[in-house]
């Protein structure tokens, strides 16, 4: 299981955008995509891992949340700076001063 995170953490850059653009497999073709586009990879693999070696149970499903950064942890994540980001994101999106 860790040699799955660690390919699709490692493998597959990771492009901010909301929902997913490209899927399991355009996420391994392009070398990147959405956080969505990672989970379905990690999601697909975890499951043929599953297929391929009936000794282990392997399980995988989707969890769909939040999470709270600090601007700090934002920051390391995503090497976007507070004043990048109002640059980039769409004015339906609000930041707290």
């Amino acid at each position: 299981m860790d040699e799955i995170y660690d390919f699709v953490h490692n493998y597959v850059d990771t492009v901010f955008i909301f929902g997913a653009q490209k899927g399991a497999v355009g996420a391994i073709v392009d070398k990147s995509g959405t956080p969505f586009d990672q989970a379905q990879l990690m999601v697909a693999l975890v499951r043929q891992a599953a297929i391929n070696d009936t000794t282990k149970q392997y399980t995988a499903a989707y969890k769909f949340g939040t999470i709270t950064l600090s601007g700090a942890q934002f920051q390391s994540w995503t090497n976007i700076t507070n004043a990048r980001l109002r640059a980039i994101c769409s004015p339906a999106v609000v930041f707290p001063h």
